[in-house]
């Protein structure tokens, strides 16, 4: 669908969006996590991991409401490569 010319253009996420939203879906993301991997150091090591990648690639995400199926993504590969 194309924007019109009353549509605001799409809002930047911010740094602060990215702590928001890390820290609104971080026990989601734990949880997930300790579904792949076997212990909860594994656990802490791959989102630590991560984390800095998602705030290195956060300016690739759209919206908020796409935020925690990206990073579920990007946990399952950390959690793999482990």
């Amino acid at each position: 669908m194309a924007m019109s010319c009353s549509d605001p253009p799409p809002k930047t996420l911010s740094e602060s969006d990215f702590m928001r939203l890390f820290v609104q879906h971080e026990l989601a993301l734990r949880a997930y996590a300790r579904s792949i991997l076997p212990t909860w150091n594994a656990v802490d090591d791959a989102i630590q991991e991560a984390s800095v990648t998602m705030w290195q690639k956060f300016s690739q995400l759209d919206t908020e409401d796409g935020f925690l199926p990206w990073a579920k993504v990007i946990v399952r590969f950390k959690c793999l490569s482990l």
